[in-house]
């Protein structure tokens, strides 16, 4: 059997693999919401358990301005924690992505002109020689003298 691969089977793989993406990007979003519906219930318990220690009245406008400042005071922690100043924004995590992805093109640009002039360089020595290789004697019998110069010459090579 060749080693072919039917369109049908390509198909499939994509679907396959799109599968799983949206698979795990379901799973992901559960996770998420589990954990949020956890840290809600850890609060609601702090509440609850603020305030039966306290003894305050839950219906108190005191106290409901204390849980604001409190509620506040957790968010804006939340927020810094996300906020880090050390990460970098959207922005600018683009602009290095484009910088780097710009310096990977031009080393690989560099490296095929280095290949392409190693190659030319390949081929005009292969020319010559074969020129010099295809000399030939009066009679039409090969010159000999550039044969046993080129394999004295990769002899030498070989010892260094």
């Amino acid at each position: 059997m060749s080693g072919r691969v039917k369109s049908s089977d390509w198909r499939d793989l994509r679907k396959k693999k799109s599968e799983d993406i949206k698979r795990s990007l379901v799973h992901r979003a559960r996770l998420r919401k589990k954990y949020f519906k956890i840290l809600q219930q850890d609060d609601e318990q702090a509440e609850t358990t603020s305030s039966a220690n306290t003894g305050v009245i839950v219906n108190d406008p005191h106290a409901d301005k204390v849980q604001e400042e409190r509620q506040e005071h957790r968010e804006a922690l939340h927020n810094d924690n996300l906020k880090h100043p050390d990460r970098l924004s959207y922005q600018e995590r683009l602009k290095m992505a484009k910088e780097r992805k710009e310096h990977r093109r031009i080393e690989k640009i560099e490296r095929t002109r280095i290949q392409l002039d190693q190659i030319k360089q390949k081929k005009l020595s292969r020319e010559s020689r074969k020129e010099i290789f295809s000399k030939r004697t009066r009679t039409g019998q090969p010159m000999m003298g550039p044969r046993i110069g080129n394999l004295l010459e990769k002899i030498k090579n070989s010892k260094d």
